[in-house]
């Protein structure tokens, strides 16, 4: 996932799955063309038309009709943490046992499909659940409906996914793409544009989202622009026992916290080195 691909997410839902993903062409163009109307009837004295544009400039703005949500976001759900008394060998022989499965699975929309609109996601809705709950993520490709904040939108409105607060919303990471529409854009930082994002599952030690949706409204202009997916059953199912236990052992928990350090970069010569070990050291001892 490159940080500065424009890529947003707003869905945190009850459902049991993990990612819905709404993929469009890497080479798509947005833009709006002007509304096409019927001419009107040329009116018999010049002066009514005059009077007719003075009205129509008067009247308020057309909007959406459609509530601005992003100031009234509930928190995520809390977090129910179950990893006591994890016994290894038995989840790992019982999803060995498993009929393995397609994640994600891929649903590309038909020229049908994309005339339906809404109407196409409102029909599948129970059947999208049903295979989100068994694939973990569906690949959504070639929607039209996607294509804007607006669209985006129309679709998790459709398939009944509730939106929530980002669960690090307030960490400077999370900023909104379209705030009416409760759309967060994804980590876009030039100073982080170097780094991979990776083992990222919009969850928190307090807050978890059970359910994100993402898609992504413009190709990344520089480099980059993958969004990688991984089936963490498969990763316990398939990573050594001992590993697995060892981390349990141990209690390994994930923190990150980023350090504005660019000031070490003024140190001269071999300095800089020797600071950013001394750092490192600290940072080591202390998290």
């Amino acid at each position: 996932r490159a940080e500065r691909d424009q890529v947003a997410h707003p869905v945190r839902s009850a459902m049991r799955s993990l990612a819905v993903v709404a993929a469009l062409p890497a080479a798509l163009a947005f833009g709006f063309s002007p509304s096409l109307t019927s001419p009107q009837r040329t009116a018999s004295r010049s002066g009514v038309q005059s009077v007719q544009a003075i009205a129509n400039l008067l009247q308020p703005p057309a909007t959406s009709g459609r509530d601005d949500i992003g100031d009234v976001l509930p928190d995520c759900p809390n977090t129910i943490w179950n990893e006591n008394d994890i016994d290894v060998d038995e989840w790992q022989a019982k999803y060995r046992a498993e009929d393995d499965v397609t994640c994600p699975i891929e649903i590309v929309a038909s020229a049908e499909d994309n005339a339906e609109g809404t109407a196409y996601f409102e029909r599948r809705r129970e059947e999208f659940s049903e295979i989100l709950a068994k694939h973990g993520t569906i690949w959504f490709r070639g929607f039209d409906l996607m294509k804007d904040p607006d669209g985006f939108r129309d679709f998790w409105e459709t398939l009944q996914l509730d939106p929530c607060l980002d669960p690090i919303h307030s960490s400077g990471l999370r900023k909104f793409l379209s705030k009416r529409d409760a759309v967060y854009e994804e980590v876009n930082k030039q100073t982080l544009s170097k780094h991979y994002i990776g083992l990222h599952n919009e969850a928190t030690h307090k807050k978890t989202a059970t359910t994100g949706a993402f898609v992504c409204f413009k190709p990344a202009t520089v480099s980059g622009g993958e969004f990688m997916i991984a089936d963490g059953e498969k990763i316990f199912r398939d990573m050594p026992a001992d590993i697995l236990r060892t981390l349990l052992d141990r209690e390994v928990r994930i923190s990150v916290s980023n350090l504005d350090l660019d000031v070490l970069g003024a140190a001269p010569g071999d300095s800089k080195e020797q600071l950013m070990e001394k750092v490192r050291g600290l940072v080591t001892e202390k998290v």
